[in-house]
């Protein structure tokens, strides 16, 4: 079977793996060094690809990434400080013996649910990816919806809180500075920063990570409450979707679904409280590794 480099370029990391049919041979992830740096991005990674392709007699590279991909250019990825960025072209000088795809990472793991995932069955969903900030895809009859300029399905970027945080594109509120896992932190940290008792506040730097897993084990009250605001906030943003959408299923994928903080009946039961009882919500198959799989796709 042919193997596949796949690079997932999120937020706070960059995946690399080596990526058979819909099993991850290897891989590897770095901290994401490159925001606003645009240029260095396939230097910075160059080694651990040609070791990838050299070992795997590799010859097809697909890439996921945030933001607006028109005609293999990264017109904007507001969270990575990135603009009018070709990474085909660039990917294509380092590596001129390999195909090179490049797709909006929502939806290149879009293509890993529908292709091998809780997706193959449905033809009206969306599909939400949890990171740094929030991506996805909205599907209807089958269909991806990338817009009339293939600006559309960032739902990232909806208002859930009018005047709410600042958001890397511009506006306020956006639906993935509060329900994305940065947004989470964030709330953390305000909830703690209120907190009345000062004996009971936590230090910052233990307010991300699995850290927050542990104090959620111990039923740190601080925690508790910042989960549940972040899980109202991450239901609203959903809502919004079903009441646009009406979708049959709503999947999530990203980091945060292997970890102990997402608890997706609190979720389910607002949507029930609010008419869609008949919308699932399903955990993703390949929660955060939904990206590499994707990614791999891009060149089938």
């Amino acid at each position: 079977m042919e193997k596949i480099l796949a690079i997932d370029i999120g937020g706070t990391s960059v995946k690399i793996g080596v990526v058979e049919e819909n099993r991850i041979l290897e891989k590897y992830s770095t901290r994401n060094i490159f925001k606003g740096k645009q240029n260095q991005l396939v230097s910075g990674i160059k080694d651990v690809c040609e070791n990838y392709i050299k070992k795997y007699n590799i010859s097809k590279i697909g890439i996921g990434c945030p933001g607006e991909i028109i005609n293999n250019t990264i017109t904007i990825a507001s969270n990575l400080g990135w603009q009018n960025f070709n990474v085909v072209e660039d990917f294509s000088k380092a590596f001129p013996n390999c195909q090179v795809f490049v797709e909006n990472d929502g939806n290149a793991a879009y293509l890993a649910e529908r292709t091998y995932g809780q997706l193959q069955e449905y033809d009206n969903c969306v599909f939400v990816t949890i990171g740094r900030g929030i991506g996805g895809t909205i599907v209807c009859k089958g269909l991806p919806q990338p817009g009339t300029h293939g600006l559309g399905s960032r739902i990232g970027h909806m208002v859930i809180k009018t005047h709410g945080r600042k958001c890397n594109c511009g506006r306020q509120g956006c639906f993935e500075t509060y329900g994305s896992v940065y947004g989470l932190i964030r709330t953390m940290k305000d909830t703690n920063r209120k907190w009345e008792n000062e004996s009971e506040r936590i230090e910052d730097s233990d307010l991300s990570g699995y850290k927050l897993a542990k104090y959620k084990t111990l039923k740190h009250p601080i925690i508790q409450k910042g989960l549940t605001q972040w899980h109202d906030d991450l239901a609203e943003g959903l809502l919004n979707l079903c009441f646009l959408v009406d979708p049959e299923i709503i999947v999530i994928a990203g980091g945060i679904t292997e970890s102990n903080l997402i608890d997706i009946d609190y979720i389910k039961n607002r949507l029930v409280n609010c008419g869609y009882d008949k919308c699932e919500l399903k955990v993703s198959s390949f929660r955060g590794k939904a990206g590499l799989i994707g990614a791999s796709l891009l060149c089938k």
